[in-house]
């Protein structure tokens, strides 16, 4: 991917992971200026990043000037503790959370949600060595948007310039965002709970996999209201989902086998805003709580 030399706009970037190396990797490539922002600050990063064209080598310096744009690009658990740190700053500046689960109610409770666009992707990203990221990006999507305030100069340039990408700016994203909850909550709670070594080994599981959908999207109906898709055509995507991705290590499986904190809360977690009875759900929930 050719990077050119003419400067975009300034974007900082909040939380240097697949995610955010994702982004910061395209937002380069079109000549933005970069800053990466970790748990100490401002720093330096430096990587290597192949999209299939072949590795690039990047590096990111550290900024002090202020962004024209925030992207928060962390684990939905972390989110809080960011809107803690920096709310202030996203009052002022554009900024934009990419990130999985539904987190309206924790923007609102900082009085944010007129700031804040927020959104998902499917872009898959991997680190598969030392300093090396693979992005997978066939036809995936990179959307975020806000029914709360409008969409920014900065947001527009930077969509027209990685449409074909895959980023998009949709006022209505909290439809794009309520889908991948569904498809996370139902395959990243089922690969996380029995240790799967793949999405792939969830198809023949397809009991526990038809009645976590139907708990996950009963809920769904009942926290968002109707569905943008009937149950089926939504079937049909997470099936194609998990087939288009049955080689890849699922992330959440990933993180329980290496210990570490998962996005439960934020998924399966969301059956606590009910007092329904959601029996595959809770069970899920409940083991993944241990």
């Amino acid at each position: 991917m050719g990077h050119t030399k003419k400067k975009l706009v300034r974007v900082d970037i909040i939380g240097p992971g697949a995610v955010g190396t994702m982004i910061g990797y395209y937002l380069q490539g079109i000549g933005a200026e970069v800053g990466f922002i970790g748990r100490q600050g401002a720093q330096e990063y430096k990587t290597t990043v192949d999209d299939g064209s072949g590795p690039v080598r990047l590096s990111f310096s550290k900024l002090d000037s202020k962004p024209d744009l925030i992207i928060v690009a962390v684990k939905s658990y972390q989110v809080e503790s960011v809107l803690k740190t920096w709310g202030t700053e996203f009052k002022q500046t554009t900024t934009v959370i990419i990130s999985n689960g539904i987190l309206d109610e924790v923007v609102r409770q900082f009085g944010l949600e007129s700031s804040i666009a927020l959104g998902t992707t499917n872009i898959g990203v991997k680190l598969v060595d030392d300093g090396l990221w693979r992005v997978f990006n066939n036809n995936g999507q990179l959307v975020w948007g806000s029914e709360s305030r409008s969409r920014s100069m900065v947001e527009t340039e930077i969509v027209k310039a990685l449409s074909h990408k895959g980023f998009s700016y949709e006022k209505k994203a909290k439809v794009t965002r309520q889908e991948k909850w569904l498809f996370n909550t139902v395959i990243n709670s089922l690969c996380a709970i029995h240790k799967l070594a793949s999405n792939g080994d969830l198809l023949s599981r397809e009991v526990e996999l038809t009645g976590l959908f139907n708990d996950a999207y009963s809920l769904g109906t009942e926290i968002f209201g109707k569905w943008a898709l009937d149950k089926d055509p939504l079937w049909q995507k997470l099936i194609q989902l998990i087939q288009s991705t049955k080689g890849n290590e699922n992330s959440m499986a990933r993180d329980i086998r290496l210990g570490r904190p998962t996005e439960n809360e934020f998924l399966s977690g969301l059956v606590n805003k009910s007092e329904a009875d959601y029996p595959v759900l809770r069970e899920i929930y409940k083991k993944l709580s241990l």
